[in-house]
């Protein structure tokens, strides 16, 4: 009954599926089970944009004022700036504002009733591509949050808006994994949250890699997967065809470009990124979305050189960067 193997287990958290799989006993699949849906609901209770009660949006109604906040909370904002400094802006936690002009004004699942939303195309309602082009990444503008580590304050300032999208995903998840590694000692697990994902494997349990990551392709037949074989490492996945929805102007998506203010217009349709982190790999999934392919895997490639992507461009063909992909299924996407 206390043997270890593996067992599975999805609920919905933070508009999306998390999936823990795990090598482990009963007893500790229990309580695994336990902390992460109380420690994804407790995410959601600090970090979201779509809770009135949270601490986000405590922060975006204060108009301008100093507000006290949680440990976590400081850590997430320092770790944002963090990585907005090394995209050079391209990602940036305060297009709230933004998100909400463009529609985006409540959670996806109650855009999804609305009816508001579109799945697939990259265009807008006519199924024209974007016209509008990309600027460069912009010259890193001063951050407009003031930290108070000592009274442990913020102070936003007054129009901008937080939302933290996927980083806040993807650093639960990274939590999530190494509590469940460190404390729960489970040493062969995965935990996927709407496909931010962290595998890893002690190597005395089997042979060769463990874990055969899935990359789900864009526009493709229902027979469409690219593969990445790990033990231990992450992915994540940012799209423009992911979350999606209709307005007067026509299809619109949540990747803000932070210069222009609007969903981005670039090449990109689909990225994801492997590697050894698993906010790293949203991040920089995200920025090439933003950018575009020539532009965001030289980024890449000078910032996070250890890092490999796949991405799928607005034509449906796919770029390897990294010899890590499985390209046996490298079809041209699409029709």
């Amino acid at each position: 009954m206390n043997a270890k193997s593996l067992k599975t287990y999805t609920f919905r958290a933070m508009n999306t599926a998390i999936e823990l799989s795990l090598v482990c006993t009963v007893d500790a699949m229990e309580k695994s089970i336990a902390l992460a849906e109380d420690w994804f609901e407790e995410v959601e209770r600090l970090f979201s944009r779509f809770r009135r009660d949270s601490e986000l949006c405590r922060i975006n109604q204060a108009n301008g004022a100093p507000v006290l906040v949680s440990t976590l909370m400081l850590d997430l904002l320092q770790l944002s700036e963090q990585y907005r400094r090394q995209t050079s802006g391209i990602f940036s936690p305060y297009v709230g504002r933004q998100l909400v002009e463009a529609g985006y004004d409540r959670s996806f699942e109650q855009l999804e009733q609305l009816k508001e939303f579109t799945v697939d195309g990259i265009g807008d309602r006519n199924g024209s591509q974007a016209r509008d082009s990309n600027p460069e990444p912009i010259n890193l503008v001063p951050s407009p949050l003031q930290l108070d580590m000592g009274m442990r304050a913020v102070t936003l300032e007054a129009g901008v808006q937080l939302d933290f999208g996927g980083i806040a995903k993807s650093w639960a998840t990274q939590q999530l994994a190494r509590w469940l590694r460190t404390h729960y000692d489970i040493s062969t697990g995965l935990v996927n949250a709407g496909g931010d994902l962290e595998a890893w494997h002690h190597e005395h349990h089997a042979e060769g890699p463990r874990w055969q990551l899935n990359v789900d392709m864009p526009l493709m037949a229902s027979d469409g997967a690219i593969l990445q074989r790990v033990n231990n490492g992450s992915m994540a996945t940012s799209g423009m065809h992911r979350r999606r929805w209709l307005t007067q102007q026509g299809a619109k998506h949540h990747l803000i470009h932070p210069l222009t203010g609007r969903p981005s217009a670039s090449d990109v349709v689909q990225c994801t990124v492997s590697g050894e982190n698993l906010i790293d790999c949203e991040i920089w999934a995200k920025t090439i979305c933003i950018v575009g392919k020539q532009l965001g895997l030289a980024m890449l490639q000078e910032r996070a050189p250890a890092y490999e992507a796949l991405l799928v461009d607005k034509a449906g063909l796919l770029t390897w960067h990294g010899t890590g992909w499985n390209k046996a299924m490298a079809t041209k996407v699409g029709g």
